[in-house]
């Protein structure tokens, strides 16, 4: 069943213009806004290893910016353990001078997946009980060829 305020396009626009002009969200994401929370948006940016000045890459940047290769690109876990993928990690841990070589395979991956997830769901608590407003959910759920369910949600 479709949504009563989509668009001839299917999709359901009128939230995000709400969010846009929406004065009680602006005030709020003014007065919260913190960079001591981690949220997707800030995993999944740039400036989530940008510094001010020379850019330190340290063993968990590189761990992190493999996790988000493997999700933005709908990467199988599996392909860690391609050889050229294990080389190209060995030649960024030498190049980098990491004193532990970066240790990178399925689970750590997974591992490092379950921490992101607990963060947001940390994140999305604490931003939820801070709220003062109404709140608005958009819910998307689907499950995955390998039988793994998804939930997808809008603020």
């Amino acid at each position: 069943m479709g949504h009563p305020a989509r668009n001839e396009q299917g999709t359901t626009s009128s939230l995000k213009r709400h969010s846009q002009s929406c004065e009680a969200l602006k005030r709020y994401l003014r007065n919260h806004s913190s960079n001591s929370h981690s949220t997707l948006k800030t995993f999944f940016g740039a400036e989530s290893i940008k510094g001010k000045g020379k850019l330190n890459i340290t063993a968990d940047i590189v761990r992190d910016e493999v996790l988000k290769f493997f999700i933005s690109s709908n990467v199988p876990f599996l392909q860690v353990d391609n050889p050229h993928f294990q080389r190209l990690i060995e030649w960024i841990s030498s190049a980098n001078h990491f004193a532990p070589s970066i240790s990178i395979s399925r689970k750590t991956i997974r591992t490092d997946l379950s921490r992101q997830a607990q963060l947001a769901k940390d994140d999305l608590k604490s931003t939820l009980a801070m709220c003062d407003s109404k709140i608005s959910l958009a819910l998307d759920c689907w499950t995955s060829r390998n039988c793994f369910a998804f939930l997808g949600m809008f603020l």
